[in-house]
């Protein structure tokens, strides 16, 4: 404090002009001060310079010189030197020249990094290529394919056995899935031997898995390479999308459309990810039509029905509800002649998430001729 003071004396003192012949007891004092005061007053000032390590320069020499000059006007010239101020100055400029080579040290290591080291500290991208590998363990990037064992299917029926399958993607998106992002991938996978596998209820193995970035890294979380089956011919449902089933779940939805007599029908499945694996969470008949049998010529009435699907924001705060209604016409009852009109259909049911599928809550109205076929897979009542 008192090397302070003494700094901020020595700039600020100016002698204040009096008139011609007059002087101030302070300039009095000054001009009066003893040799012996004089000398005790630079030792000290020594001591000073000595305490912080500064030897006096020229240029310091002739600013004290200046100081000691006093000008016509009767003002002191201030050095504009001072041990403390300088100190304090010289520190700052160590201070920057330090950060400065720290600073240059950094850039040039990080020029001279290993490019593999630094593209391992990067969040890892997650392709196509790399999530078919981590799902069925291998990946054929020339010919875009997995090789799996799966179960063969030729029906809409489950068959028993495995035997080797090719596997391809069908779908993938973004989405998010207990709150956090992840990457949705849908297979389907027919017989490496795809030779008689061109029915029209060749149908191929639907698979679909979920991963999610944990850190840098990427891990499948939900799975399942034989889901369900979708398709014709050996082809795949190509009518696939993200739904939400939850202000914070994802589920896919596949479409599928079967011809045949003359009769045409649209299928829905929701494939929900679920505790490490994927279910299939509903399965309904949602369209159906003869349209292509009816008519004047035709042996049957002209009848077409549908479903509408509404998720509803009710019961599981997290997970939302399912309603679905029917409308449209059907098939005359088999009690009715044959060349009686279709009839009316009118319904409503609606469905719960229950740990991983959607169950039938209750149910008021009518069922289509293909609903009471359909009705033990379904689940209906």
């Amino acid at each position: 404090m008192r090397r302070e003071f003494l700094c901020l004396h020595s700039a600020t003192t100016t002698l204040r002009e009096y008139p011609s012949g007059q002087a101030s007891d302070e300039q009095e004092a000054k001009t009066s001060r003893p040799p012996r005061r004089r000398e005790q007053e630079e030792k000290r000032r020594l001591a000073v310079m000595s305490e912080l390590k500064l030897r006096p320069t020229e240029k310091h020499r002739a600013g004290e010189a200046r100081e000691k000059k006093r000008n016509s006007d009767g003002e002191a010239v201030a050095s504009g030197w001072c041990p403390v101020y300088t100190h304090h100055m010289r520190g700052k400029t160590y201070l920057g020249l330090f950060v400065a080579i720290v600073v240059l040290a950094l850039s040039s290591r990080s020029r001279g990094m290993d490019p593999a080291r630094q593209h391992s500290q990067s969040p890892e991208t997650l392709t196509i290529g790399r999530a078919m590998e981590m799902f069925y363990g291998n990946y054929d990037a020339e010919k875009h394919e997995s090789v799996a064992s799966l179960p063969r299917e030729k029906t809409p029926f489950r068959a028993p056995g495995e035997e080797q399958m090719i596997a391809k993607a069908l779908f993938h998106a973004f989405s998010t899935n207990a709150g956090e992002g992840v990457f949705i991938l849908v297979t389907y996978a027919v017989p490496a031997d795809e030779g008689g596998f061109d029915c029209h209820a060749c149908a191929p193995t639907i698979g679909m898995a979920v991963f999610s970035q944990e850190g840098m890294q990427w891990r499948l979380v939900d799975s399942s390479r034989a889901v369900t089956i979708s398709g014709g011919w050996g082809k795949p449902s190509t009518d696939v999308r993200v739904v939400r089933i939850g202000p914070k779940r994802s589920a896919v939805e596949i479409t599928d459309i079967w011809t045949g007599q003359g009769e045409t029908t649209k299928e829905l499945q929701l494939l929900i990810p679920w505790n490490g694996t994927v279910n299939v969470g509903l399965e309904r008949i949602i369209a159906d039509d003869n349209k292509g049998l009816c008519g004047p010529d035709g042996d049957q009435a002209c009848y077409a029905n549908h479903r509408t699907v509404n998720f509803v924001h009710e019961g599981i705060a997290n997970l939302y509800s399912l309603q679905l209604k029917l409308t449209g016409t059907d098939l005359p009852d088999s009690s009715a002649a044959a060349s009686a009109p279709a009839r009316m259909v009118r319904g409503v049911e609606m469905l719960r998430f229950d740990n991983g599928k959607y169950v039938q809550v209750w149910r008021r109205g009518d069922l289509t001729t293909i609903d009471h076929a359909v009705a033990k897979q379904e689940g209906l009542k």
